[in-house]
Order: C-alpha cells, then structure tokens, then sequence
C-alpha cells in the first residue's frame, strides 16, 4: 500500500471515529445457572479434549449445546447428550450453524471454503467425532441441529 493511501486511510478512518468517546453503559443480563455443571459433566465425558479435534486445553473449550439452548427445553438444556465439548474454532462454526455433523460424527464443511478450512488450520483427517463416544441421543440431538440449521 502506498503512502498516499495510508493517508487516505488514515483520514478515513479519523472520520469513521468522530463522535466516539468510548462511553460506557450499565445493563442487567441473565446468565445460564448450572453451565458449569454442565461444562464439569462435559469435561469429564470427553476425557478433558475436544469431541473433534483432541484439543486438551481446557481453556479453549467450550461446553456446547447441540440443540442451542434458545431452542432447548428446561430438561434438553442441561441433558449431557445435548453436548459436545469443543475448541472455540469448531464451537464458533457450529454454533453459528455454518458446519454440523452426520450420523457418524463427520464433520459436514459444504458451507465452507477451502480457503476458510485451511486459514482456520481444520485438519481434513479430524473432522470427526469419536464414535465410541458418540450415542444415540448425541445423533438425535445432531440431527435437530442438521434441521434447524439446514443441512437436511
């Protein structure tokens, strides 16, 4: 980029943030009681790593719920069969119903471009959950997600 447009940029950008102070505002929010139950009884029921990946640092995983809680009964959102535990990467993707998983735990990508796998370092060989992990309410619990997000 040359320096002109640096400066364009630049200028651009100055009269992008005029009028922002940085204010802050207070607000009153909900919050999931027994998510940590939850992410515990996750944990503990994929042995500490990643459902897909084999991640097994526990600061980059997320308890996910399959069936988002927002669509979840009371009994569905704390149901461990409604979980998978994820890396942030795949929870992100999943939960924005950009990717989902089959009935034998493979990872459906068709909404992503080659591009996009390779930037986020999926590897194309641990694309799929553990299968011996994997049950019948896990699969059932996969297939409202293929449905609510499409896939089917």
């Amino acid at each position: 980029m040359s320096a002109v447009s640096l400066n364009d940029e630049a200028q651009n950008i100055t009269v992008f943030l005029k009028g922002f102070d940085g204010e802050e505002g207070d607000t009153i929010a909900k919050y999931r009681l027994n998510q940590g139950k939850f992410r515990t009884i996750l944990l503990k029921y994929w042995s500490g790593t990643c459902a897909v990946s084999g991640l097994n640092d526990q600061r980059l995983l997320i308890a996910s719920h399959i069936l988002p809680w927002s669509k979840s009964t009371n009994n569905q959102k704390g149901d461990p069969f409604n979980g998978l535990l994820l890396s942030v990467v795949w929870d992100s993707l999943f939960d924005k119903g950009l990717i989902s998983f089959d009935d034998e735990g493979k990872a459906i990508l068709e909404r992503l471009t080659d591009d996009v796998i390779y930037c986020l370092g999926l590897k194309t060989d641990q694309q799929v959950i553990d299968v011996q992990k994997l049950t019948n309410e896990h699969k059932q619990y996969l297939k409202m997600h293929r449905m609510l997000h499409q896939f089917e």
